[in-house]
């Protein structure tokens, strides 16, 4: 299609090409291209509908997201999972370790999932355990 894009484009290609056509078969051939040109304005323009469409819809809904303060995160949540969006809040964890990292701030712990890296480089360096750092 290369090749005849550069032609259509060109207007002394055009000219050779169709010098060995009548006037009469030129505006046959007007025509039809009138016709397909037509047929991608409309098509362009219902594609043109369809995104001004769908972003109205998109700034309707940002609006009433707004006003009942539904956030991005509950949307993907919900989006995410098949089942009813939950009313009860996760309780939060007890902290069961303290302690002062290596640069001086206080750290604390719940003892869930992997140890801290900071608390790691502290028992290595004062040679004690988790034990130590217990607050229960």
């Amino acid at each position: 299609m290369e090749f005849e894009s550069k032609v259509f484009r060109n207007t002394r290609s055009l000219r050779k090409i169709l010098s060995e056509f009548t006037a009469g078969e030129l505006d046959e051939i007007l025509e039809k291209i009138q016709l397909i040109r037509d047929e991608h304005r409309e098509a362009e323009m219902a594609r043109e509908q369809k995104v001004t469409e769908r972003n109205e819809k998109l700034r309707a809904l940002q609006s009433q997201l707004k006003e009942v303060r539904i956030t991005r995160d509950e949307i993907l949540n919900l989006l995410e999972s098949d089942e009813e969006p939950s009313t009860k809040k996760r309780r939060r964890m007890k902290i069961h370790y303290r302690y002062i990292d290596l640069d001086g701030k206080e750290q604390t712990w719940t003892g869930q999932g992997l140890t801290p890296r900071r608390l790691k480089a502290l028992m290595e360096k004062m040679g004690t355990t988790k034990e130590n750092y217990r607050i229960d």
